[in-house]
């Protein structure tokens, strides 16, 4: 018998070889597409799958088909529905579309399950073939603070919480929240309920939290219970937030900046950006009035330093709002660098791209929390001043009186505080961030240092001295004749416990004579005309800068200050230089500065009468 077997598959075999065209394929049915009901769905739900032909020009006639249905789950049949898989449906070839109908068990499920369904057919091309289908016991209502990334909420500040369904609703869902009595001191309102509306799945309740005095109390945790009443298909999550207390307990001086505000990193708005702002008007934000542009300007909310007769004058806020100090448009990568045509130029000279080019529109971005980012990366690109470099950054100045467009944001001027909120991160190595001001008699023709610069604060981080140095902010003035004889530049540094976190640097122009320094607190210095030589060449006063000072902000990249030689890499952090662009825009180890807000206050002395706000200028 075993012969006889391979006597014929021998015959078979040498017919098949002595063909004159090879075996032809069977045509392809018409394509068929596979659509769902919903892709997320609870137990005793029922996923709708529908099944259609997708006729075109080149479809070929039908046959009947027979069509292989399976759902897998960990890489077995899934056994949540009530069919059984593997399982065949047929699809006649007069008919076009074919609907099938998978409930779903009700018992037994527990929490989520991914489920991967699988159709095929013979010859038969079938669009959506593979689908992942995620089934839950019950919808879980999670919940949030409406517009932030944080679980936590103020001492006496309002908020909205915010519920989550993963699916719209299919009626109202009425969910009540409670706390517990002992918790329910640290609110002023708390409602007893939020809805989510049907057909949507998000739902708001306004909270109010509650005033505790003056008294200190650590920041607490607060536990919310939460129950859906009316759909045993939804199961609300219980949830905390974290109480953050006002009456925060001062640090020392120099290292805490609620010596300045009590809440430093609550936003101002004014009455031009009060409907515009989406935050505003908002418990997270303050309304002030600017005497740029309304007349006498709002006290400072510090008692003492209002008490100097310290009034707003003006303030960059960067709102997230399109159209003023930048544009809501993104760019490559997602950023929102901050636009010329708002109220800042591009730091483009020959002293700040003497080491990297200056590219504002990659370098510079302000974020949905209002946080402006200044970075640099190791990126070829060609200067704007000339010659190409090998790294790249952001620059930025306001208030340049050659320049009409950047002409007084905010006039800076004798009788002006000017505070700036930042922090330095990232691998700065070589770097010396910088935010200064420039005498704008220097864009009418009279050289540095003749022209007056106050340096609010530098940090250069010399790469012999990396830790201390990254530590160690420098506030200088510069004055006199010229840079060889009679340059003047006395300073203060002092070694903060973190830049890295927020502080608040701030220079007083206090009268025609009079220039104060300081760190949060902390008052670092008091320059007076009248302790040097030459009293006549003071610069900081309207008679020598009736036009104000210009605003710089500069990342002094491979600075020689430092040490830094740009004509090699061993100046640079290693996790610098390894950056990509894309990298350098959300990566930790960025070196970069980042602004939370410069506000411009005005005393008696102050007075912009040869330097008016520019009224085209968006700031505030």
């Amino acid at each position: 018998m075993k012969k006889i077997i391979i006597t014929l598959a021998s015959m078979l075999c040498l017919a098949a070889c002595h063909r004159e065209t090879p075996p032809v394929d069977p045509e392809p049915n018409a394509p068929l597409e596979v659509t769902y009901n919903a892709t997320y769905l609870a137990a005793g739900e029922t996923l709708t799958a529908e099944l259609a032909v997708v006729e075109d020009e080149s479809s070929k006639p039908r046959t009947d088909l027979t069509i292989y249905v399976e759902a897998f789950e960990n890489g077995a049949y899934c056994t949540l529905f009530d069919q059984t898989f593997p399982m065949e449906v047929k699809l006649a070839a007069t008919d076009t579309r074919l609907t099938l109908d998978f409930p779903i068990t009700d018992a037994d499920i527990e929490g989520e399950h991914e489920v991967k369904f699988w159709f095929s057919a013979e010859n038969t091309p079938i669009k959506g073939a593979s689908t992942d289908i995620v089934i839950t016991d019950v919808y879980h209502v999670t919940f949030c603070v409406k517009d932030s990334t944080e679980m936590h909420f103020t001492e006496g500040k309002a908020f909205e919480l915010q519920a989550n369904s993963p699916v719209p609703v299919a009626q109202d869902l009425h969910i009540g929240i409670s706390v517990s009595a002992e918790d329910a001191q640290w609110f002023e309102t708390l409602p007893q309920e939020i809805v989510i509306a049907k057909g949507e799945s998000t739902g708001y309740c306004a909270v109010k939290a509650a005033k505790d005095g003056d008294e200190y109390y650590s920041d607490i945790f607060v536990d919310f219970t939460a129950t859906v009443k009316n759909d045993s298909k939804y199961m609300a999550e219980s949830f905390t937030l974290e109480r953050l207390d006002c009456d925060t307990q001062r640090g020392d001086r120099l290292n805490d900046e609620h010596w300045v505000y009590d809440d430093p990193d609550m936003p101002f708005f004014s009455k031009n950006t009060k409907a515009m702002w989406p935050a505003c008007p908002s418990p997270q934000g303050v309304e002030m009035t600017s005497s740029a542009k309304h007349g006498v300007g709002s006290a400072h909310p510090n008692a003492k330093i209002a008490e100097q007769g310290w009034t707003l004058a003006g303030a960059y806020e960067f709102h997230a709002i399109d159209g003023w100090s930048f544009s809501r448009g993104a760019l490559s990568g997602g950023i929102h660098p901050v636009a010329v045509a708002n109220g800042w130029g591009e730091q483009a000279t020959k002293s700040v791209e003497a080491n990297m080019a200056v590219a504002n529109t990659k370098y510079t971005d302000v974020t949905n929390e209002g946080i402006l980012r200044m970075w640099a990366c190791k990126e070829t690109r060609a200067a704007q001043t000339g010659g190409s470099k090998s790294y790249s950054g952001g620059a930025m100045y306001g208030n340049k009186s050659i320049n009409t467009t950047m002409q007084n944001t905010v006039s800076i001027v004798e009788g002006t505080r000017l505070e700036v909120r930042a922090r330095v991160r990232g691998a700065v190595k070589g770097f010396n961030y910088a935010v200064w001001l420039m005498g704008n008699s220097n864009n009418n023709g009279v050289d540095w240092p003749t022209c007056g610069e106050i340096d609010i604060f530098e940090n250069p981080v010399f790469i012999d001295d990396v830790e201390n140095a990254k530590q160690t902010m420098h506030q200088t003035l510069h004055w006199g004749v010229d840079a060889e004889s009679g340059h003047h530049n006395p300073t203060e540094n002092r070694k903060l416990d973190d830049v890295s976190n927020w502080n608040i640097y701030w220079v007083e122009i206090v009268d025609a004579t009079t220039v104060r320094t300081g760190i949060n607190g902390y008052t670092t210095n008091e320059f007076k005309a009248s302790d040097y030589a030459d009293p006549q060449n003071w610069p900081f006063c309207k008679e020598k800068n009736p036009k104000g000072f210009s605003l710089l902000i500069t990342p002094g990249l491979a600075d020689s200050w430092t040490g830094a030689n740009p004509a090699t890499d061993d100046w640079a952090d290693p996790a610098f230089l390894n950056l990509t662009y894309q990298q350098s825009i959300t990566s930790e180890l960025t070196p970069r500065l980042e602004i939370d807000w410069i506000r411009v206050w005005a005393n008696e002395y102050y007075d912009a009468s040869q330097a008016p706000v520019n009224a085209a200028a968006k700031m505030f």
